[in-house]
C-alpha cells in the first residue's frame, strides 16, 4: 500500500489541467481590486489532499497443465478537491483612473472562501485476472488478461480538475449585476454583498458539466493474445 499526504494553496490557479501553466494577472490594473476578495488565499483546485492506493497480487498454485494464474485487486482513494464561488464586478465607478486608457470592465469577486466547496471523494475498487500458458514452441504462451475498473459502480462527483478543460468538470458560474440586470450593483471596497441581492449562484451550480466531471464508470476490458 501506500499513501500521500499533500497541500496546495494560494491565490492563484497558475495552470489549468490539461492546459498547463497560465499567466499570473495578480499585478495588473491593481488599482481596481483588493486581493481579499478578488484573489484570496486557499486551496487550490489541484489540491488532493489525501491520496492511498491498497493493492494485493495472488498467484494461484496451479500446474502447468493449467497454466499461470494472477489475481489483483486494487484499491483507490482520493480525497475531494475544492471550489468556492466566484463572479464579475465592475469596480471602475468606485476607482479614479490613474490613467489607464481601458480599465477593467470587471474583477473576479468571491463571494466565498476560495475552497468553500469540495467535489465528493473518489473511492474505487478495481480486478484484475491474468492466464497465461506456456505452447509446445520456444518462448511462445498464450495469454489471458481481463480487468473490471470500478467494480462497485460508484457515481460521484469526483473531478473538478484534470480532464475539462480550462473550465473544470463542474458548474461554478455566478451572477452578478455585470451579468445580470436584475442584480444590484455594490462596491466591493466597502459594501458586504447579500446573497439574492448583489449575487446569486447559477441554477446550475454545483452540478456536472460534462460525463468527466464523474469518475470512471464500471468498465470492463480484457485482452487475449499470443507471445512468441
Amino acid at each position: 500500500a501506500n499513501y500521500t499526504l499533500s497541500e496546495l494553496t494560494g491565490n492563484i490557479e497558475g495552470e489549468t489541467g490539461p492546459g498547463g501553466p497560465v499567466p499570473a494577472t495578480i499585478e495588473t490594473y491593481p488599482e481596481y481590486f483588493d486581493r481579499d476578495w478578488a484573489l484570496p488565499v486557499g486551496h487550490l483546485f489541484g489540491d488532493v489532499r489525501h491520496k492511498a492506493r491498497g493493492y494485493v497480487t495472488w498467484i494461484v498454485p496451479t500446474g502447468d497443465r493449467v497454466g499461470r494464474v494472477t489475481l489483483g485487486a486494487l484499491q483507490t482513494f482520493n480525497s475531494g478537491t475544492a471550489y468556492g464561488a466566484s463572479g464579475p464586478v465592475d469596480t471602475r465607478p468606485y476607482v479614479t483612473n490613474p490613467g489607464y486608457a481601458t480599465p477593467p470592465a470587471s474583477v473576479p469577486y468571491f463571494f466565498t472562501e476560495r475552497d468553500a466547496f469540495k467535489t465528493a471523494s473518489l473511492w474505487q475498487t478495481d480486478l484484475a485476472l491474468n492466464w497465461s500458458r506456456r505452447l509446445g514452441l520456444k518462448d511462445t504462451e498464450v495469454f489471458f488478461r481481463g480487468t473490471v475498473l470500478n467494480v462497485l459502480g460508484r457515481k460521484e462527483l469526483t473531478n473538478f480538475f484534470n480532464t475539462c478543460g480550462t473550465g473544470g468538470c463542474i458548474n461554478t458560474a455566478v451572477q452578478t449585476a455585470s451579468n445580470d440586470t436584475s442584480l444590484v450593483p455594490f462596491n466591493p471596497f466597502v459594501d458586504t454583498p447579500v446573497e439574492g441581492v448583489h449575487w446569486r449562484k447559477s441554477a446550475a451550480f454545483g452540478q456536472p458539466i460534462s460525463r468527466f466531471s464523474y469518475q470512471t464508470p464500471r468498465t470492463y476490458q480484457f485482452s487475449v493474445g499470443v507471445k512468441f
